[in-house]
């Protein structure tokens, strides 16, 4: 089997597309926080084949008017 030598540049490449992004300019989907926003929590059951009976909503409930308040 032969190995080939790889060829690199002993310089940086330029990256035009970067400026925005390290001047702290650039933006991230989490940076967008829309007014009606919703938050999902999924929780996978500690029973196979189990069957869910209810759901305790009251925290979440708690803390969805505790938000609204600010």
């Amino acid at each position: 089997m032969q190995h080939r030598q790889l060829e690199y540049q002993p310089w940086s490449a330029r990256r035009l597309d970067d400026r925005h992004l390290v001047s702290g300019a650039g933006r991230y989907v989490g940076d967008i926080a829309p007014a009606d926003l919703v938050h999902a929590t999924f929780v996978c059951s500690p029973v196979a084949h189990g069957a869910t009976t209810e759901i305790d909503v009251d925290d979440a409930m708690c803390m969805a008017r505790k938000e609204s308040r600010t």
